[in-house]
């Protein structure tokens, strides 16, 4: 059952291919491939240790008190926290900067929205994570091919970037043509 999750969230449910949360540090990231590990080290911990706390709040104060709603100011509060306390971890440890704000925290709020349990939603976490981090060689690599066989000009790259991640989200989700089915059409 997890391992259905893990492969659901990855591939077909995707956060980065379906709402296109990270396109844009995608772009920017796979032009420095060396900082990804620490970026992805950072998100891990971050992503983790937030949903954690913001689960155990949620749970244990705000459905009791019946203002569920604030759940995403919470979660900002909580994970802006765990994120500062990373950072400074991370710069004293290896005199580099692993700053990144809206992949972590929307991959938070999405897993405490679709997370059934403490374990659904870590591994939902994970999924979009490792989903995000799988594309950057991707994108690197189709950066370099395009690099080689076209003009230096920075902004048909981006483009052509953008577009690549078209067609993997095409490609991706092609199969899924609801039409298609016997039993919607009766």
């Amino acid at each position: 059952m997890l391992l259905n999750s893990f492969v659901y969230y990855i591939f077909f449910g995707s956060a980065v291919l379906i709402y296109g949360i990270g396109f844009n540090r995608e772009s920017v990231m796979c032009n420095y491939p060396k900082q990804v590990l620490f970026s992805a080290i950072k998100s891990y911990g971050c992503v983790a240790i937030t949903y954690l706390l913001t689960y155990c709040l949620s749970m244990n104060f705000l459905i009791p008190l019946k203002i569920v709603e604030i759940f995403p100011f919470i979660a900002l509060l909580v994970y802006i926290t765990v994120s500062v306390f990373f950072e400074i971890l991370i710069q004293i440890t290896t005199r580099r900067t692993a700053a990144e704000f809206a992949v972590s925290f929307l991959t938070v709020i999405l897993a405490l929205n679709e997370g059934v349990a403490l374990v659904d939603g870590i591994l939902i976490c994970f999924s979009i994570l490792t989903c995000f981090y799988v594309l950057i060689p991707i994108l690197y690599a189709l950066e370099k091919r395009m690099l080689a066989s076209t003009a230096n000009n920075l902004f048909k790259q981006k483009c052509l970037i953008f577009l690549s991640m078209v067609i993997i989200m095409i490609a991706v989700y092609s199969f899924n043509i609801s039409w298609l089915n016997v039993g919607v059409i009766k």
